[in-house]
C-alpha cells in the first residue's frame, strides 16, 4: 500500500508518505508561502524521493477540519482533484481533533482536545478511551467544564494550542484532575498511522468539518438580510 497524507489545517502544513505499508518519509511545508503554493510541490518532492510513481498511490489521506478555513479548503480541494484525475485512488479524511488525540488514546487515556478557534473560542472534543466522544463544537473556555461534566471523566489529558492560549481560565474553571501533554505538530503522521493501524474512534469521511462559518460567509449572510 502506498499512501499520500497531508495536513493543511494549521499554520504549519505537512506531508507524509506511506510506502509498501510503512511510513517512509515526511516533510513540513514552508511557512513563507501559502499551502496552495507548497502542498503539491512538496508532495511531489517526497514521492519522487521515495521512487513512487503517481499511479502507484492507492490512498490519499487528508485532514478535513476544523482549522484554518483557507488551509482546509486547499487541502480538501487537492484531495478531490487527485481523486478526479484518478478515481481509483481512495480518499480518507479525519478530523484534526481526533488526530491530536490519537497518540494518547492509543495509550488508553481519556483526552480533551482544545484548538484555538479565534474569536475567544476553542474547537473542543473529548474522547474517552472506551470509544465515546463528546463535543466537536466551538465553545468559550469557561464552557469547557460543562463538556467535561457531560463526559463524566475524572482524570484526563488535555492537548492542543487552545489550552495554551486560555490556560489561566481553563485551570481556574476545571475541577478535575488533568495534565497537559503536547500532541504531534505534523498531523500527517498520526493520519498515516491511523490509515495503517486504525483505532476506529472515527470513521474516515471526505466531507469537510468547518464547525462554524468563515468570516466571509458571515459577512455575506449579513449583506443578504
Amino acid at each position: 500500500m502506498n499512501c499520500l497524507c497531508f495536513d493543511t489545517s494549521g499554520e504549519k502544513g505537512c506531508v507524509a508518505v506511506i510506502k509498501d505499508g510503512k511510513i517512509a518519509g515526511s516533510i513540513v511545508l514552508s511557512k513563507i508561502y501559502g499551502h496552495n503554493e507548497t502542498l503539491l510541490p512538496s508532495a511531489k518532492i517526497l514521492v519522487d524521493k521515495l521512487n513512487i510513481k503517481p499511479e502507484e498511490i492507492n490512498i490519499v489521506g487528508f485532514v478535513r477540519g476544523p482549522g484554518s478555513f483557507t488551509g482546509l479548503r486547499i487541502g480538501i480541494a487537492t484531495a478531490y482533484g487527485i481523486n478526479a484525475a484518478n478515481p481509483n485512488i481512495e480518499l480518507k479524511g479525519y478530523t484534526s481533533l481526533f488526530l491530536h488525540a490519537r497518540q494518547f488514546l492509543k495509550q488508553g487515556k481519556d483526552t480533551l482536545v482544545l484548538l484555538d478557534a479565534r474569536k475567544k473560542q476553542v474547537y473542543a472534543a473529548l474522547f474517552k478511551s472506551n470509544g465515546e466522544k463528546f463535543g466537536y463544537k466551538n465553545i468559550y473556555p469557561n464552557e469547557i467544564e460543562r463538556l467535561v461534566l457531560e463526559a463524566g471523566v475524572e482524570d484526563i489529558v488535555i492537548t492542543g494550542n487552545g489550552y495554551l492560549k486560555y490556560k489561566e481560565v481553563i485551570d481556574e474553571s476545571l475541577k478535575i484532575q488533568f495534565s497537559y501533554e503536547q500532541s504531534q505538530e505534523c498531523l500527517a503522521i498520526p493520519l498515516a498511522e491511523e490509515i495503517l493501524n486504525p483505532l476506529n474512534f472515527e470513521k474516515p469521511s471526505i466531507e469537510p468539518l468547518y464547525i462554524r462559518k468563515s468570516d466571509a460567509e458571515v459577512n455575506r449572510d449579513k449583506k443578504r438580510k
